[in-house]
């Protein structure tokens, strides 16, 4: 009996072995992809200078938390790997380890739903290699930037199996201590440090509690734990968004075109479109571009607003239901749903991401396992159907990395699939301008279509090759009309606009275009983006000897971003070049109390103003 046992569990071991063996040769080719989207403002630059970029720059500029483990493991990434296929590679490696902890996890978890808990390793195996190989996490694993979003899965699903240990421990009379403090004071805080939703993690928990563990002995310490925990994440977090409701819930929220309300409102389409992709993934509905998204302005408008909607009511009164009867699909159902809970809820991200799946689809897939094997089927159709589904993700798979290989071809094949989304025709045209040498080709993409975005863009391509950008120019003076907004990418191409008619590189007039400049700097936009647009303003100005327009213009950035000390060094330089050296001493002082280590930098700006 023994010996048939770990026959078994070396076959399922060599299966999970094979899965993973099957993932590694299908996504190899997409190693061979460029950058993307975020990746120009982290990854690009570490790969082209390591050593110019510190920790303390990465750690202080991404996210609520700063995300350091992630930005650790780029700067790592950075020192002693060579070419971007060795930082996909990274990626491919961590979705790999992953998918291991997917199968540990879902072994565990089935070792204690089923009767025959020896026989809980094949699903197990079926849940990780079809977690594995799904296509829709192709835009996770080869989009670098997304390690985030693994990092924060794996080390959530670390801290799922030790939370277990720990349980199995206390079972035995143990106290579990030792399992339960890696659990909440080591993976979890990695979790969590790694992308924000790593922080849901004692959530997983409670739902574990609620259904798989709900028959297991508990430690009351541990009750009152969960109880106060969950109390005080509840009114901390309450007190947090009530404290910084303007910065949070308000602010940002002009920055788009939508409206809290709206934004509820399309997540319930969005959760169930996540699910469908899912269950059924359909390539051409894949991408990071949705903004060709309609956004819902009611529960009927349109009316499946209100379906989603009454989908998610369905599944939660489901999981609730199936607590005692099916505890591991309710735990599965609660997974997938738990963890859209930050980026599916008030907080004004991107509407729609693939890389959000991630870790939910895990509670997924083990949610139709469970239920899949009550069916009354013999162990052969099982397999060949188990194998079926995972062929067909591996086929489906195989084609999306294709399109990732090649940047060109990823650019397009975003476009095909989304005719519609504004974002998709602006980044083919960008990559097509840029690094086809196809520019007529991007200028026709462009023509016609009378936005700020693509208006602006055909400006930049003009001025990058040395052509004629006033009609195009003039086209994007119009869009700005009734515009109350300007998109990230606007902000960025006309802080490139400014810094090449700076420099003497693009022939369209300085005075128009610090005064459209100005204008587009009034709009919502973040502030970050306010910062650095208003601080190209003042070099222009400078350049162009407008010194009052320069210095009003730095006070603008200084008022957009309070705790940046650049504008009043450049402040205090540009006075001392004039002859003002009492000028110059207060703007050095007051960049000083902002950023004393800063200062320490321009010590030779120090002692020219103190000397004078």
């Amino acid at each position: 009996m023994t010996r048939g046992r770990h026959a078994a569990a070396a076959r399922a071991w060599l299966a999970l072995f094979a899965a993973g063996l099957v993932t590694a040769l299908i996504y190899w080719p997409g190693l061979a992809g460029g950058f993307i989207l975020d990746d120009a403002v982290v990854v690009q630059p570490l790969v082209a200078a390591p050593a110019a970029i510190s920790a303390d720059t990465l750690l202080r500029e991404f996210g609520p938390l700063g995300r350091p483990v992630s930005m650790l493991s780029f700067l790592l990434n950075a020192r002693v790997a060579d070419g971007l296929a060795a930082w996909k590679a990274v990626n491919l490696a961590l979705h790999l380890v992953t998918g291991l902890l997917v199968f540990l996890l879902a072994r565990c978890l089935f070792a204690r739903v089923l009767s025959a808990p020896g026989q809980a390793a094949w699903p197990a195996v079926f849940t990780a290699a079809v977690w594995l190989v799904h296509p829709l996490f192709v835009s996770t694993t080869l989009y670098t930037y997304q390690r985030q979003a693994q990092l924060a899965a794996l080390f959530s699903l670390l801290a799922l199996l030790f939370y277990l240990r720990a349980r199995a421990q206390q079972a035995r009379g143990e106290t579990g201590l030792g399992a339960l403090f890696i659990a909440a004071g080591v993976c979890t805080p990695l979790a969590a440090l790694s992308k924000e939703n790593g922080a849901l993690v004692p959530l997983y928990w409670v739902l574990l509690e609620g259904t798989v563990l709900a028959g297991t002995a508990r430690p009351a310490w541990l009750t009152r734990s969960l109880w106060l925990g969950g109390a005080a994440a509840l009114l901390g977090g309450g007190a947090l968004l009530v404290s910084h409701y303007q910065t949070v819930l308000v602010t940002p929220y002009t920055w788009v075109d939508y409206s809290l309300a709206e934004r509820l409102l399309t997540q319930c389409r969005v959760v169930p479109l996540y699910l469908g992709l899912l269950l059924l993934p359909r390539l051409s509905a894949m991408g990071f571009y949705h903004d060709d998204l309609p956004l819902s302005h009611g529960l009927l408008d349109p009316p499946t607003t209100l379906g989603g909607l009454l989908l998610i009511v369905a599944l939660v009164v489901t999981a609730l239901r199936w607590r005692r009867r099916r505890p591991l699909a309710s735990f599965g159902i609660g997974l997938f749903l738990a963890g859209q809970v930050l980026e599916s809820s008030v907080f004004q991200v991107e509407m729609m991401f693939e890389h959000r799946t991630y870790l939910p689809a895990v509670g997924l897939f083990l949610a139709l396992t469970a239920l899949a094997l009550e069916l009354p089927l013999t162990r052969l159709v099982r397999g060949m159907l188990a194998t079926t589904a995972v062929m067909t993700f591996v086929l489906a798979t195989a084609a999306r990395v294709a399109s990732w290989s090649s940047t060109a071809q990823l650019y397009t094949d975003l476009f095909v699939q989304h005719p519609q989304s504004l974002r998709a025709r602006v980044a083919l045209a960008e990559w097509l301008a840029r690094e086809g040498g196809e520019v007529d080709t991007a200028l026709a993409l462009l023509d016609g279509i009378d936005t700020p975005d693509t208006a602006l863009l055909a400006s930049v391509i003009d001025c990058r090759h040395g052509r004629d950008a006033g009609g195009d120019w003039q086209r994007f003076e119009r869009t700005l009309d009734g515009q109350a907004r300007a998109s990230n990418f606007v902000a960025g191409a006309m802080e490139e606009i400014l810094e090449r008619v700076t420099a003497g590189a693009c022939a369209l007039d300085a005075t128009a275009v610090a005064t459209t400049a100005a204008r587009v700097a009034r709009l919502g936009m973040p502030d970050a983006r306010r910062f650095h647009l208003y601080y190209a303003l003042a070099r222009l100005h400078e350049g162009q000897g407008d010194y009052p327009g320069a210095l009003a213009a730095l006070e603008a950035a200084a008022a957009s971003q309070p705790d940046q000390a650049m504008p009043w060094f450049l402040a205090a330089e540009w006075a001392a070049d004039r002859g003002r050296a009492h000028a110059a001493r207060n703007y050095f002082e007051r960049g000083r109390a902002i950023d004393p280590e800063q200062a320490g930098r321009f010590a030779e700006l120090d002692e020219e103003i103190g000397a004078e």
